[in-house]
């Protein structure tokens, strides 16, 4: 097996009051670390997520992940956070059995599910069964990605609607949102909503 480990930390044009997490670190400036776990199955823009909101970039080139490691200092409600985002290889029915893996030492999960793929949706569904037995209180957010302004429902490219979504996140009692990365529709919000 040949594993792939990738750091994004390349630098951002930061907004006046951002601080780098090199600055952040060697500063007196107040911040808090926090982990957020990326779950959801192959295909389904868990990358493409990420990618949009660290580097403001989209790309539809779909590349198989093993794990990326992000870092980005953001600041939310004149608090700086130094957030650490892994998006691991898309799980499978199969490979969420070692949930153990995945439900320790995380401050947050994003379930992510494909608007277009129903299996996608049935899966997070599963995984959530699997790490929420383990994870017990860990903040959680579902993300229906790939819900851009092109998809014609005519033609029922949608296969998971927003209230289903919806209705899915009432009952595990977390936050929900539709997002796009192609379109950068909702990407800062469903980092907030965590």
């Amino acid at each position: 097996w040949i594993f792939i480990f990738k750091i994004m930390n390349e630098s951002l044009p930061c907004k006046e009051d951002d601080l780098s997490e090199i600055d952040l670190m060697n500063s007196n400036t107040p911040y808090t670390k926090r982990k957020i776990l990326l779950l959801g199955g192959q295909n389904v823009g868990k990358t493409a997520l990420i990618q949009r909101y660290k580097n403001n970039t989209f790309t539809d080139e779909y590349e198989p992940t093993i794990q990326i490691i992000t870092k980005k200092v953001t600041k939310l409600n004149n608090e700086y956070i130094d957030l650490e985002i892994i998006d691991m290889e898309g799980q499978t029915q199969y490979t969420i059995f070692a949930a153990n893996k995945y439900a320790f030492g995380y401050n947050a999960y994003m379930l992510i599910y494909d608007v277009r793929d129903k299996k996608s949706f049935e899966l997070i569904k599963y995984i959530y069964e699997k790490i929420n037995n383990l994870s017990g209180k860990t903040s959680k957010i579902l993300i229906g990605t790939k819900s851009d302004n092109d998809i014609d429902t005519s033609l029922c490219d949608r296969q998971v609607s927003t209230k289903e979504g919806k209705e899915f996140a009432d009952k595990i009692h977390c936050p929900f949102i539709e997002t796009s990365s192609q379109d950068n529709k909702n990407i800062e919000e469903a980092f907030r909503l965590i």
